[in-house]
């Protein structure tokens, strides 16, 4: 059941980040997409 949980979890931050959602989301607390900040690190 936990597979299944993540799953839809992934897909809907997905469709988040695709819409710019996520970011206007985050802009209001003051915070960044912490993807990017892991993708950028070594």
């Amino acid at each position: 059941m936990s597979v299944r949980y993540a799953a839809l979890f992934d897909k809907g931050m997905k469709a988040l980040r695709a819409s710019g959602r996520l970011a206007r989301l985050l802009d209001g607390y003051g915070l960044s997409d912490w993807r990017k900040r892991v993708k950028a690190a070594p």
